[in-house]
């Protein structure tokens, strides 16, 4: 995926999870799709994932750790994160079996 689509993508998947539509996702709007598709074992699991991509979150207790659009963005466009997880394809394939189909343009 070119960075452009990346990035469109991106927004879209960003705002598909955020239910509550604040304009930033809690670590229960990231965590719980990352373990619906196998992805993580658990909702720790994914503060650690993120804690270790974002230094900012570092000292973030659990239920503090907040993510906007623009860190979203950047935590998943890393080459060290993509390169060992097709995270995308993964995300884009299960958000169309759930009928919300993301169209990157």
């Amino acid at each position: 995926m070119e960075s452009k689509d990346q990035t469109d993508f991106l927004r879209q998947l960003f705002d598909c999870w955020d239910e509550d539509g604040d304009g930033r996702l809690v670590l229960d709007e990231i965590a719980d799709p990352f373990v619906a598709l196998d992805l993580a074992p658990d909702k720790e699991f994914v503060a650690h994932l993120l804690r270790s991509l974002n230094p900012k979150l570092s000292k973030k207790e659990d239920d503090e750790i907040t993510v906007s659009l623009k860190e979203f963005i950047r935590i998943f466009k890393k080459d060290k994160f993509s390169s060992r997880f097709d995270f995308l394809s993964i995300i884009r394939s299960h958000e169309e079996k759930k009928g919300r189909i993301i169209f990157i343009v």
